[in-house]
């Protein structure tokens, strides 16, 4: 009992610590639409740039460059404007008008076949979109073009000037990074999914360690007025997704992964249900088919499968603090009776995921499972590295603490109770 206490007290004690070096800040939308880009013209984004010492600011003017590379058998021209789909680090999409910035000569220029030109193009940035934002043409499979935008400037007028002249105008000299981007045509159909970190295990000890790693793609992106977006559209809406947690017992002589869990899944996912009461301001639904094993064979081997759906309900508790619910129901499907007979006794049938916090800020989500031998609680905890003073633009990482308490951490012990404290970093929570 005395341990136990003692071991409560640290785990305070040091989040009483990650507490105080924390302290939060955020903002809220518009959106239009623009003409679509010729046919034949594929469009390879190239990433605005900060100027200098001066940033990107939500707000004001962003200038960025397009190559555009004619695939088709006519000579094309450039297009004057375009518009854009703009997503922040919390999945929020907005719309925007870019324009070109050259002169009319030449913004009217013909690309002929095989050949491509930059140009520079223009938009004002919301001034809600503040943080880690991704960039894509609309109408256009695009690739994902990524910048950090800051919180509005208080002299506007004179961040206006500095951002409108900062487009970079090269017209014949890349990156290799850019050349790269070039072939990567499928890339903006990646998203983030369940949280990246790696966390060292403070409590008991660094046997605990643990890091994951966490995607969701969508193989279906069809152009906005073809015969596939009229009578197949609802097939864009299916993802395919992986999540891999390994367990590292870096304790050992060698280090060796103590166990994982592999999770590859496909789920259908409609993230806009069109529900608004009270404070309710986004409603989502997902549900899917998810396998998860630990790799290993013989006595070793742990598998199972899930159908699961989940609700998710997002409410706006003012001054952009938020409250997300995501309860999540299963069934298991041809679970591995051999090895793990009983998992459900330990796993339950559902997990209530809860998250509040600030967009920018510190965030506390939690999960908790219910199975017959008893609960499971799950509580982690973040907060933006570049928020802390002393820290600003050093590393663009959470800092993230999580605390475990029950069954099933991993696949190989699930019948096995753990108490575990954990302390790290996340680029995706």
């Amino acid at each position: 009992m005395q341990i136990h206490k003692q071991r409560y007290l640290k785990w305070i004690k040091t989040i009483a610590l990650f507490l105080a070096l924390v302290i939060p800040a955020v903002r809220g939308t518009p959106g239009l639409a623009l003409p679509v880009h010729p046919s034949g013209m594929e469009l390879t984004l190239i990433a605005p740039q900060d100027c200098g010492s001066d940033p990107i600011r939500a707000g004001g003017p962003v200038g960025f460059s397009i190559l555009f590379t004619n695939t088709g058998r006519d000579t094309v021209r450039i297009p004057g404007t375009l518009a854009l789909v703009l997503t922040d680090e919390n999945g929020r999409r907005q719309e925007a008008a870019a324009w070109h910035t050259a002169s009319k000569d030449s913004r009217e220029q013909a690309v002929a076949p095989g050949g491509f030109a930059r140009q520079a193009f223009l938009f004002r940035l919301p001034d809600d979109m503040v943080g880690t934002i991704s960039l894509a043409a609309l109408h256009h499979d695009t690739n994902l073009a990524m910048f950090r935008a800051a919180a509005p400037a208080v002299l506007a007028a004179t961040a206006t000037v500095a951002q409108a002249d900062c487009p970079d105008t090269e017209e014949n000299t890349l990156s290799t990074t850019e050349l790269q981007q070039m072939f990567q045509r499928y890339f903006v159909n990646f998203y983030t999914y369940k949280p990246v970190y790696f966390l060292l295990g403070a409590d008991p000890g660094i046997q605990e360690t643990s890091f994951q790693v966490s995607f969701k793609y969508k193989p279906f992106n069809f152009y906005e007025d073809g015969f596939f977006k009229e009578y197949m559209g609802g097939l864009e809406k299916l993802y395919l997704a992986y999540t891999q947690q390994s367990f590292w017992d870096l304790k050992s002589d060698s280090a060796p992964f103590a166990d994982s869990r592999y999770m590859p899944e496909l789920f259908y996912y409609n993230d806009n249900l069109g529900l608004k009461f009270g404070r309710l301001i986004g409603s989502a639904f997902q549900a899917g088919f998810q396998h998860e094993s630990n790799g290993r064979d013989g006595d070793d081997s742990r598998s199972t499968n899930y159908a699961y759906i989940q609700p998710i309900l997002t409410f706006d508790l003012s001054n952009q603090y938020f409250l997300n619910l995501s309860p999540k129901a299963w069934i298991y499907v041809r679970n591995d009776n051999d090895t793990n007979p009983d998992l459900a006794d330990f796993r339950g049938y559902f997990d209530l995921e809860t998250k509040i916090g600030h967009a920018r800020g510190l965030v506390l989500e939690n999960h908790y499972r219910h199975g017959e031998k008893g609960g499971t609680w799950q509580f982690d905890l973040s907060y933006p590295l570049d928020r802390i003073p002393f820290l600003e633009g050093l590393l663009d990482m959470y800092l993230h603490a999580q605390f475990f308490s029950g069954y099933s951490d991993n696949l190989l012990e699930y019948n096995q109770r753990e108490d575990v404290f954990r302390l790290g970093f996340s680029l995706v929570r």
